[in-house]
């Protein structure tokens, strides 16, 4: 059985906004986060716009390094985080697939089963040869899902993306997120659909300016969330 970790011990982020003074302030995101993930953990990061679920997610994917405190992970990882990240729109589907085989280490000699992978699994059709930039954001979705979803990482990463796909292909990514979960990986997802976190997580986190309020099963995470809105 494979074995994956994520640890974050007291981590911390601020950023500057504009206020409205129209002067910039500094604002904490992520405040002196502590948490501990061990292989089979699946869950649900609960929390209203701007409570800090995303920029938790970009931490520990390595998209954004934190101001202080320690991130540790042992694990291949995968993000389904901004659908625009790391796309090019001027280029097509299938050029995008092939770029992202090279970022993402594949090797040479298996480039091109990646890319027949995507091409399959996304169910694109002809819009698999069409530059992005023609594309609907449920077609990103799909493109995005497909190539983070080539090999079943151990730790994947999920933010709201899923719900932006048809019905017909939210059941099938569902399917392909089941096998990750049948193979003892960690699921992160950030999502507002209760029902989707419910088919997806057993644990909960509830976030509040950047503060983790509550820890537990899910659950007892969506009472705990939901009786205070």
């Amino acid at each position: 059985m494979n074995t994956s970790m994520v640890s974050l011990k007291r981590v911390s982020m601020s950023r500057e906004i504009v206020g409205d003074d129209r002067k910039r302030h500094t604002k904490t995101v992520i405040n002196e986060v502590s948490l501990e993930i061990e292989s089979g953990d699946r869950i649900g990061l609960i929390g209203r716009n701007g409570a800090g679920k995303t920029t938790l997610l970009r931490i520990i994917s390595g998209i954004f390094y934190p101001d202080q405190g320690k991130t540790e992970l042992d694990g291949r990882i995968k993000s389904f985080l901004d659908l625009g990240y790391g796309l090019e729109m001027h280029l097509t589907g299938r050029a995008n697939a092939y770029s992202r085989s090279i970022l993402d280490g594949v090797p040479k000699s298996e480039r091109e089963e990646f890319v027949s992978w995507v091409e399959k699994f996304s169910e694109l059709g002809d819009y698999f040869d069409q530059t992005l930039n023609s594309y609907s954001t449920g077609m990103i979705a799909r493109l995005v899902f497909s190539m983070c979803t080539f090999e079943i990482p151990e730790i994947l990463l999920i933010d709201e993306g899923i719900g932006t796909v048809d019905t017909y292909f939210q059941e099938k990514a569902l399917a392909r997120l089941e096998d990750i979960y049948n193979s003892s990986s960690i699921l992160l997802i950030a999502t507002h659909d209760q029902s989707l976190m419910g088919q997806l997580c057993t644990r909960g986190i509830v976030l509040n300016n950047g503060n983790i309020d509550f820890d537990g099963t899910l659950s007892d995470a969506l009472d705990f969330y939901n009786r205070d809105k």
